[in-house]
């Protein structure tokens, strides 16, 4: 059910310019402090724990799409998890993507869907330019 929850949410909450939409990691200091200033903001936020429901490949790959990325660049390769278990992998993208949805803490967050736009932010105040 909540996957199909965040189906809706890139689907219809993508195109509303009055919702914003964040993946985060609940292990985040810095996904938290984006959530907190998009709250501060006033504007309505639906917020997916990407750990405790994580995307599904076809999801990623939708993901990706709206940053213009690949899969392998959603991949945070500093990620202590990513440093141990996985090291220098080299995949292609639909094996990055099953990656990514066997172990969501590796996926680089916040990402922030608003409008048509998604954004991986880097720091709580670039959110404000969203």
């Amino acid at each position: 059910m909540a996957i199909n929850l965040i189906h809706i949410a890139m689907k219809a909450f993508a195109r509303s310019s009055h919702q914003i939409t964040v993946f985060f990691d609940p292990e985040s200091s810095r996904c938290g402090k984006v959530l907190a200033v998009i709250r501060a903001q006033g504007l309505p936020v639906q917020d997916v724990d990407i750990v405790n429901n994580p995307l599904t490949e076809e999801q990623l790959f939708e993901l990706a799409n709206m940053l213009n990325l690949t899969i392998s660049e959603l991949v945070n390769r500093d990620h202590p998890v990513f440093m141990k278990r996985f090291g220098d992998l080299d995949l292609d993208d639909p094996d990055w993507a099953k990656l990514i949805h066997k172990n969501p803490e590796i996926m680089k967050t916040p990402i922030v869907i608003h409008g048509d736009k998604a954004f991986l932010i880097s720091s709580p105040n670039e959110v404000l330019r969203v």
